[in-house]
């Protein structure tokens, strides 16, 4: 079985989870234990999408990385591939039947939350939002978000 050890420490809560909590869960959930002796590397100073840990962990080698972090990497003696989340593609989502780029993000109280190409600070990302601190789209950002979505659409 293929153990996951996480690296650092981040006091950041997701949905009301340590990072390593996380992880945790969904280690657990691809059949992976988590050990400090573990073969897969994880920094927890990101969250990201499952599927980029059932990527590495399936094969010996790969290192995710964002911005030029390594996030997630199989350590191995053979050659190791890098793959930059920013220049990867899509990969199969079989529970969702879909194809898309899982996300990846840095975890910090300070992070912005974006979707559809809009980024917006939002005040309640990565905690429970606090509804008086509640973040307002400004109009471009509504006009953007309703131009995706209508583009979108159009496709199916």
């Amino acid at each position: 079985m293929t153990a996951v050890a996480p690296l650092g420490k981040n006091m950041t809560r997701l949905w009301g989870l340590s990072a390593e909590e996380r992880l945790r869960r969904i280690a657990r959930a691809q059949g992976l234990e988590v050990r400090a002796d573990g073969k897969v590397l994880v920094d927890l100073g990101y969250a990201f999408d499952p599927a980029w840990l059932r990527l590495v962990a399936d094969r010996p080698g790969p290192t995710v990385t964002r911005d030029g972090v390594a996030v997630l990497t199989h350590r191995s003696r053979g050659p190791s591939e890098i793959v930059a989340w920013e220049e990867s593609g899509d990969l199969e989502n079989e529970a969702l039947r879909k194809k898309e780029r899982p996300f990846m993000e840095r975890l910090a109280p300070d992070t912005e939350r974006s979707a559809c190409g809009v980024t917006v600070a939002d005040a309640g990302w990565p905690k429970v939002p606090e509804l008086g601190q509640a973040v307002e789209p400004t109009p471009g950002e509504t006009e953007k978000l309703v131009a995706y979505f209508r583009q979108a659409w159009r496709r199916r």
